[in-house]
């Protein structure tokens, strides 16, 4: 079960790129399930450098942030991504995902940094969506059993409030409706007001996410 975000149908070039994403995101998969021979894995990397080749001839700019797309946990066009994509459950964030094999730690279960960046990340958009959203203070991980990989998993993360310049959030995630981490973070908004009105922007896609009733 991978989400993937729905593409501007104005805009070729994203739909174009987001699909890029996805098979360079199977191709990872497939990267670290393979038991080809070495003649295949050859051609392979030669077509992997052939392809390199024929896209680096134009670079987008450094300041082009678009957490949507280009995020490590959540954009669609980043293939190192899931990618997550939360929706809005009353006052709560939920987001559907299943982590392959290119994300394994023990044998048959996910990484544990893997699983703290996921809900660090779903922390904050829903920070965002609360119209709150601030940079990570501190980040407290309780590994509750392990989480299996190739199985659907659910993640759910509220905003719990704000103090000041202090936002509070806490997440789980769950499979089969048992919980396997859980964590609370301590986030802090920026103080300048550009600072402030650019951080803001950049997290705008978390104030329209999808609502499931």
């Amino acid at each position: 079960m991978t989400p993937v975000y729905d593409t501007d149908p104005r805009d070729p070039d994203e739909a174009a790129l987001f699909d890029l994403a996805d098979g360079v995101r199977r191709l990872i998969d497939t990267t670290v399930r393979t038991h080809a021979d070495a003649d295949r894995l050859k051609r392979a990397a030669d077509l992997v450098r052939e392809a390199t080749e024929l896209i680096d001839v134009a670079r987008r700019p450094d300041d082009d942030w678009d957490v949507r797309r280009y995020n490590a946990i959540s954009g669609g066009a980043n293939p190192i991504a899931i990618p997550l994509l939360p929706t809005v459950t009353g006052q709560d964030l939920r987001a559907d995902m299943t982590f392959g094999r290119a994300y394994e730690g023990p044998p048959g279960y996910v990484h544990g940094g893997m699983l703290a960046a996921v809900l660090d990340q779903i922390l904050g958009h829903a920070n965002g969506a609360a119209g709150t959203p601030g940079m990570t203070a501190r980040l407290t991980v309780s590994y509750r059993r392990p989480t299996p990989l190739d199985v659907p998993l659910v993640v759910h993360a509220r905003n719990d409030g704000c103090e000041g310049r202090k936002i509070y959030a806490s997440g789980r995630i769950e499979v089969d409706g048992k919980t396997t981490v859980e964590a609370e973070g301590l986030f802090i908004a920026p103080t300048h007001i550009q600072q402030y009105e650019s951080f803001h922007g950049a997290l705008s896609e978390a104030d329209g996410l999808p609502r499931r009733d």
